[in-house]
């Protein structure tokens, strides 16, 4: 008895000091302040990924969202899911399916620290657009940028906005809508709903590249989207040991005027969703 009642109290302890972090959060320079410390001491507890030694940028470690920003008082974005790098080889295997790149915009929402971004940039898309709603990670991708540009000259250049990916307006022209998990359901269903309109004033192309796929059913449910890939893909060998995983799902959609009508072979299995909602894996 004596225990369950030091494990309750130990429970409402923890509770208290997550909900003073997510106040004190809510003052700017503390959340710098914050953030510096958490993603110092989470850098040091993992490894630097091969890639960040590769650009010589800082994209590797982990961060809560309760330390990139406070959830809105309407709590429609209560679902920030926090910062974690996706694995190079999962970025570029996805873009490697996509065809037009040289007319396209890549628009990465929710870009973080901007690995995607850097890995974007090696493909010859028209342009580069990275929006992330922490002001402190908004720095640290656009630290990167300018590495990238500086040693890469001949490469587009990349674009980092912060503010909130569902009030920045889509690109003209073809477009490519990249997500890494990065927000839940109330705000995947936004963003669904912005694209189907976009699709219905102009005359384009649009791509949604989804890698771990959690929400991946709401876009199937979406008339003007066709699914066009869906691939369980491993990481690099060099990467094992820097993801939560061995592997990660990517499926692709596009606009359906524009669909091929050979899509992949697996592109129709169905989303299983494991370990409490965070992993998205493709059912047999």
């Amino acid at each position: 008895m004596q225990k369950t009642v030091s494990l309750v109290r130990a429970v409402r302890k923890f509770r208290w000091v997550r909900r003073g972090v997510e106040f004190i959060a809510r003052f700017e320079p503390i959340r710098y302040v914050l953030f510096k410390y958490c993603d110092k001491r989470y850098m040091h507890l993992t490894p630097v990924h091969p890639f960040d030694n590769q650009y010589g940028i800082r994209t590797s470690g982990f961060l809560p969202g309760s330390v990139l920003r406070l959830p809105d008082p309407d709590k429609k974005n209560t679902a920030y899911i926090g910062y974690l790098g996706v694995q190079p080889s999962i970025m570029r295997r996805a873009l490697n399916v996509l065809p037009h790149q040289d007319n396209a915009t890549f628009l990465d929402l929710g870009c973080g620290k901007g690995r995607a971004l850097v890995v974007a940039a090696e493909f010859p898309f028209r342009s580069v657009i990275g929006i992330e709603i922490s002001p402190e990670l908004v720095r640290v991708a656009k630290k990167n940028a300018q590495v990238v540009a500086q040693n890469f000259p001949e490469r587009t250049l990349i674009t980092v906005v912060n503010g909130n990916a569902l009030d920045y307006a889509l690109p003209e022209g073809n477009l490519i809508v990249f997500l890494y998990n990065p927000f839940g359901e109330c705000l995947i269903r936004e963003l669904l709903a912005k694209i189907e309109t976009a699709l219905l004033k102009k005359d384009r192309s649009i791509w949604v590249v989804y890698i771990n796929p959690v929400w991946g059913h709401l876009f199937d449910t979406s008339s003007a989207l066709s699914r066009i890939h869906a691939e369980s893909v491993p990481y690099d060998p060099r990467e094992i040991g820097f993801g939560p995983d061995s592997s990660d799902v990517v499926i692709i959609w596009q606009d359906a005027k524009s669909a091929p009508g050979n899509a992949s072979k697996e592109a129709d299995r169905g989303i299983v969703v494991t370990d409490f909602g965070r992993r998205a894996e493709l059912s047999d």
